[in-house]
């Protein structure tokens, strides 16, 4: 996220949205987040569980319309700055780890 292209309201959107996941962690498990963390997405957040750590990687937008298949592609497609081999869809397809998108649009695909 840029402030120059989504301005300070998506900044506010990520960081209110962050604190309510941090907010709703299991810490009786120990559950980890870390927020802007590099090589990763807005946020990560580390679930620990029995078999091991599952991890999930947070993305949040503050898209104010609908969001259609092509909107995803992108955000699965996203590239890290400076970064050519290292994106959502690799990490998730490469490390077993959960896809998040939190945002307050709604999501509509055509059949």
């Amino acid at each position: 996220m840029n402030v120059s292209t989504v301005g300070i309201k998506g900044y506010e959107y990520q960081y209110k949205s962050t604190v309510l996941i941090a907010l709703s962690m299991d810490f009786e498990n120990r559950s980890e987040l870390y927020v802007e963390k590099a090589g990763s997405e807005d946020a990560t957040l580390i679930i620990n569980k029995n078999s091991g750590n599952e991890p999930a990687e947070i993305q949040i937008k503050r898209e104010s319309s609908n969001i259609d298949i092509n909107k995803l592609l992108s955000w699965l497609c996203h590239f890290q700055e400076k970064s050519s081999d290292n994106n959502l869809l690799y990490r998730i397809t490469n490390y077993s780890c959960i896809a998040l998108f939190v945002t307050q649009s709604r999501c509509w695909m055509k059949q």
